[in-house]
C-alpha cells in the first residue's frame, strides 16, 4: 500500500514540474524579438505544429492510462 502511495505522489510530482515547465515556455515564447517577415509564418506552423503534438501526446497518455494498453 506504502509503494502505491510513493508512486502515485512521485506521478502528481512529474505532472506539477511538466506543467510548470510549460508555462515558463510559453512565457518564453511572449517574450521573444517580433521576427522579420519571412520568419511570420515558419513560427506560426511551428506554434501550429507543437499544439497539435501536444493534444495528440495527451490523448495517448490518457488512452494507455485507461485501457493499459499501447495506442493504436
Amino acid at each position: 500500500m506504502a509503494n502505491k502511495i510513493a508512486a502515485l505522489s512521485v506521478k502528481q510530482m512529474k505532472r506539477s514540474r511538466s506543467r510548470r515547465r510549460n508555462i515558463k515556455k510559453a512565457e518564453k515564447m511572449k517574450r521573444r524579438p517580433i521576427p522579420k517577415r519571412g520568419q511570420v509564418k515558419y513560427r506560426i506552423a511551428a506554434l501550429a505544429r507543437n499544439a497539435i503534438r501536444a493534444v495528440v501526446v495527451k490523448a495517448t497518455k490518457t488512452y494507455r492510462s485507461r485501457t493499459g494498453r499501447k495506442a493504436v
